[in-house]
């Protein structure tokens, strides 16, 4: 970091990470007091909510996530970010719908995070009929670049930062869409953010998404028939019952661990360098907190 410029804004994210079986302002306040011991960050001045990866789990967990973090927001003077997942087309209008309830229910909700085209111009309309201000970021999703650590070349000098072609497109039109944020992922040693010269940054850490997919049947494999995955069946959560550490090597030889976590492979980056305009807030999620000691609460369902 240059010596003259601001230090970045540390933000927590409980997307993917909290359930409504655990999500209670104490079990917030719990896991930011590790995210903090965790980044070495002085505070967080922001809460992330909602879903990445899946619209099931945003229907299902996150207006019970976003009313305890909601709740410890109150407490403690913060603001709210929602996080709207990668949406299959079927369930596309019921999340669209919460998504508006979401709003209505949680003024401190000041910024929408969107991780597909379908939702980015969903979003772009509620931020442009929203009456109170309301903030627009292309999320970690949007980016199409290549994530995988087990190839040397990711470590042949600074990596390009790359959005889909429909997310870069509204990003030449951000008065109309209101498009105020970009999130990167740490998903080289050195990521290059030339190409985003006129955008505010959010870094993504420790951990860099690899890829994301349904994975519901695999995830059931070892759990009782009463359990198991169903196409014509609800969803019971079973991928997030489990994290898989795999370790993997790279070019070199050198380990890598890939840890899976509900239906996306995460990997740690937390050393990337950011070569370029510099990320105003690290979103910090600790994706292994629910499950590390004692079990997981997604046992409960």
């Amino acid at each position: 970091m240059h010596p003259d410029q601001t230090p970045p804004e540390f933000a927590l994210s409980l997307c993917d990470v909290l359930p409504a079986a655990a999500a209670t302002p104490q079990v917030v306040a719990d896991i930011a007091d590790r995210a903090l011991a965790e980044s070495g960050a002085g505070s967080f001045r922001r809460l992330y909510v909602g879903s990445y990866f899946c619209d099931r789990l945003f229907l299902t967990q996150v207006p019970a996530q976003a009313q305890a973090a909601a709740d410890f927001a109150d407490q403690y003077g913060l603001q709210l970010t929602l996080v709207l997942p990668i949406c299959s087309q079927h369930l596309l209008e019921p999340v669209k719908q919460l998504t508006r309830q979401l709003l209505d229910a949680h003024p401190a909700i000041d910024e929408l995070v969107a991780n597909d085209p379908a939702m980015l111009r969903f979003a772009a309309d509620l931020a442009e009929a929203a009456p109170r201000p309301l903030r627009l970021a292309t999320g970690r999703l949007l980016a199409r670049s290549q994530r995988d650590p087990r190839y040397f070349e990711l470590e042949a000098g600074p990596q390009p930062f790359a959005l889909d072609d429909e997310a870069a497109f509204r990003l030449e039109n951000l008065t109309r869409c209101r498009i105020s944020r970009v999130e990167v992922d740490p998903f080289a040693p050195v990521v290059s953010t030339w190409r985003l010269t006129q955008t505010p940054l959010a870094l993504h850490l420790p951990h860099a998404v690899m890829t994301t997919g349904h994975i519901c049947a695999p995830a059931s494999s070892d759990l009782p028939p009463e359990r198991k995955f169903r196409p014509d069946g609800p969803c019971q959560h079973q991928c997030l019952q489990r994290i898989t550490v795999h370790q993997a090597a790279n070019d070199r030889g050198q380990d890598v661990f890939l840890t899976r976590q509900g239906r996306t492979v995460f990997f740690e980056n937390p050393a990337c360098v950011i070569d370029g305009p510099q990320p105003q807030r690290i979103i910090w999620t600790p994706a292994d907190f629910l499950c590390s000691e004692g079990g997981s609460p997604w046992d409960q369902f």
